[in-house]
């Protein structure tokens, strides 16, 4: 299966930014302060599907943590943020490259398919939905769609039935 989005997003509106005030003053209604103090949709996991935030944010760190993973103190963000979330399926895929092929990308592919169906895969579509009754610019609504997209179709393609053991090696240090 492979990312196709032919026809289906409007590439227009990614072409059409709008200047940089108004793109920040959206993006500070949309995902960072809304009205009255709370965003529409939040770029946080935690704040999606009735879950408790504590929750979602344990078991997040408890994937970092077992590929060696600790978030920058210096960017001071939650670890359920879209962002470390996203650069941590960069990091198993990078590292699934590094392996090559065979049972040595069995544990990134096992992860990265857990990692999305549990956490941006499962509240990505609700903040897309929630983006969708706002009156949010067609940039913010084309690039979160695609983002839902690409989750969708990445969950398919490590989807595939995965029957071998994880090597006892297979984790190594870095920092997200």
């Amino acid at each position: 299966m492979s990312l196709s989005l032919h026809g289906r997003f409007d590439a227009a509106a990614l072409r059409t930014v709008p200047d940089a005030e108004e793109l920040a003053a959206d993006y500070s209604a949309l995902f960072d302060v809304g009205t009255g103090g709370k965003p529409p949709c939040p770029l946080h996991g935690g704040a999606y599907g009735g879950t408790q935030r504590l929750k979602v944010m344990e078991e997040v760190i408890r994937f970092y943590d077992h590929f060696g993973l600790r978030l920058s103190p210096d960017l001071n963000e939650m670890p359920d943020q879209l962002g470390a979330e996203l650069e941590f399926l960069h990091f198993l895929s990078f590292r699934q490259a590094e392996a090559g092929d065979g049972d040595d990308t069995l544990p990134y592919r096992r992860a990265e398919r857990d990692f999305i169906a549990r956490h941006p895969g499962r509240w990505v579509p609700e903040m897309r939905a929630r983006l969708e009754k706002t009156a949010a610019s067609p940039f913010y609504r084309e690039i979160v769609m695609l983002l839902d997209e690409f989750l969708r179709v990445a969950v398919c393609e490590v989807d595939e039935p995965i029957s071998h053991s994880i090597p006892e090696n297979s984790t190594r240090r870095a920092r997200i």
